[in-house]
């Protein structure tokens, strides 16, 4: 959630960590961004089942886009263009098409 918290989102923790800024170079000023810390347990993620593979995480993640693109709330952001951006490890994994 380094992106989220220090680099991309729409604020920023100052340094002695007692509260936060508006960061004016936030991505989310021209677009909309979801954050994910995946998989269960790991970073500030949490969870009652563990995810044992890779292959269980990304049927995870699979199901929550799912649920995510279906709800009133955010059902209109299915017809945008998607771009799956990875940091970490994730870097191995994630590509996305055109």
């Amino acid at each position: 959630m380094i992106g989220l918290l220090q680099e991309l989102g729409p604020c920023r923790i100052t340094n002695d960590s007692a509260s936060v800024t508006l960061n004016p170079f936030s991505w989310n000023n021209n677009l909309n961004m979801l954050f994910i810390d995946q998989p269960v347990g790991v970073g500030f993620s949490h969870g009652t089942e563990s995810v044992g593979t890779s292959q269980d995480a990304a049927a995870d993640m699979w199901l929550f886009l799912q649920i995510f693109f279906k709800d009133p709330c955010f059902s209109k952001l299915a017809a945008d263009d998607l771009a799956i951006w990875t940091e970490s490890y994730g870097g191995h994994y994630a590509w996305t098409e055109g």
